[in-house]
């Protein structure tokens, strides 16, 4: 079980980094390059930005979200008792925020889809199953 909440969290601040990170993430220099490379139109543009904008959003909220569970978390852990109801209902909360982010990622990602051409979606298809970077810092993999 905590499993699942650190590998959701992780994923979600993978996210939040990517939306969020002026210099290399995709709110400066490389929303820019992403959008370059996919060589979008301006009316493609204005929609993934937007998208990118709601992902910023739904990550801040989910970190904060569970930034704020941890008190509480910190409560029942330091019982003398753990109370296994408490902790179930602790874990249910953190699912329902979960869910509420996978349903807003899984809204702007369609967004995303609805408006790229096919040969757009086969690069941006390429880039996901390369992995991080997108291929951008190959040169920096010696490193």
């Amino acid at each position: 079980m905590f499993g699942f909440i650190i590998a959701a969290t992780s994923f979600a601040g993978l996210v939040f980094l990517a939306a969020t990170h002026r210099r290399h993430g995709f709110r400066g220099r490389g929303l820019y390059r992403f959008l370059a490379r996919l060589d979008t139109t301006p009316g493609q543009e204005k929609v993934i930005r937007s998208a990118f904008d709601e992902l910023r959003s739904a990550t801040r909220q989910t970190w904060v979200s569970a930034r704020d569970a941890r008190p509480e978390l910190a409560e029942l852990i330091r019982a003398e008792r753990l109370d296994n109801a408490a902790l179930s209902a602790w874990f249910e909360a953190r699912h329902q925020t979960l869910r509420e982010l996978e349903e807003r990622i899984a809204g702007a990602a369609g967004r995303i889809h609805d408006v790229l051409d096919d040969r757009q979606k086969r690069e941006l298809a390429s880039w996901v199953e390369r992995g991080p970077g997108f291929g951008w810092h190959r040169h920096h993999a010696h490193c």
